[in-house]
């Protein structure tokens, strides 16, 4: 069976071999979706072996979950999600059924829902049928700290405290997906081969920080089309406001990329499209 790595690679070369095609056919290109989906290999290359940042979550049955408490106990998968993000919705039955059927003392799944209101995401989770714990990212920083900024994120940490998986796009087959190093941490587990706390706070105190070379710029003042277009827009975030009255962390980031977008030969609808289309990542 051909490896995600490989699967990915394919697609990026691929991806080039059209837009090599299509310079014959247009005078300008645009390459913000290369640059987006470059961006996307590098994630999912750059974070397996990383010591996971530590956090803590308010889980939404009342729990607290810190992530330095199960550290070296558990092989622990993180799903970042949204409610309004389709590939999410698409993936959850698959991650519940997976849940439902492992869960035990030595693995654990967390949802975490990137900045939502509390009854948006409840009725989600109660639509969906969730079967694993959910809490919410209050503010986005968690992920952040994991630089979830395509959604849904999957992330697989193992009993030495390293990330093994970093997976951006929904779950289509969480056995084949999970099962490899759900395998080799519980072995480790029982063996004992783990990260004490200890341990693990000075692997991550000595980690460098990644070097992020396209840093997101700071949001634009929108004006003209773009402010126009950002009026007609809802934010993608859960909230009821438009675009354009949005203050959550990825309104901020389709704003800033709407204030530098080539608007020439394209609909107010095709645009919006695109940019819900690019802060969603889909899987089809």
């Amino acid at each position: 069976m051909l490896s995600n790595r490989f699967l990915y690679i394919s697609v990026f070369l691929l991806a080039i071999l059209l837009v090599t095609f299509n310079l014959s056919a247009k005078k300008k290109l645009d390459l913000d979706e290369l640059d987006s989906f470059s961006n996307y290999l590098n994630e999912q290359e750059m974070w397996p072996g990383r010591v996971a940042p530590d956090f803590e979550l308010a889980l939404m049955d009342g729990r607290e979950f810190k992530l330095s408490d199960n550290i070296g106990k558990k092989i622990i998968i993180l799903n970042f999600f949204a409610t309004w993000c389709e590939p999410c919705r698409q993936e959850m039955p698959e991650l519940s059924k997976f849940y439902l059927e492992r869960q035990d003392d030595k693995f654990i799944m967390i949802g975490i829902d990137v900045d939502e209101k509390i009854d948006v995401v409840r009725s989600f989770l109660a639509k969906a049928d969730v079967s694993f714990p959910v809490g919410i990212d209050i503010g986005g920083k968690i992920a952040a700290a994991y630089s979830a900024n395509g959604l849904p994120t999957t992330v697989v940490i193992g009993a030495d405290g390293l990330i093994k998986l970093y997976e951006v796009g929904a779950i289509a087959n969480a056995e084949i997906s999970f099962n490899p190093y759900l395998e080799a941490g519980v072995a480790a587990i029982i063996a004992g081969e783990v990260i004490n706390p200890a341990e693990y706070q000075t692997l991550l105190k000595n980690q460098p920080e990644i070097e992020s070379p396209d840093k997101e710029p700071e949001e634009k003042q929108l004006t003209g089309r773009a402010r126009a277009i950002s009026l007609k827009m809802d934010c993608p975030c859960g909230c009821s406001h438009l675009l354009a009255e949005c203050t959550c962390n990825t309104g901020d980031k389709i704003k800033t990329k709407l204030s530098g977008m080539d608007f020439a030969g394209k609909s107010d609808r095709e645009i919006i499209m695109a940019l819900n289309e690019e802060f969603c990542v889909r899987d089809d």
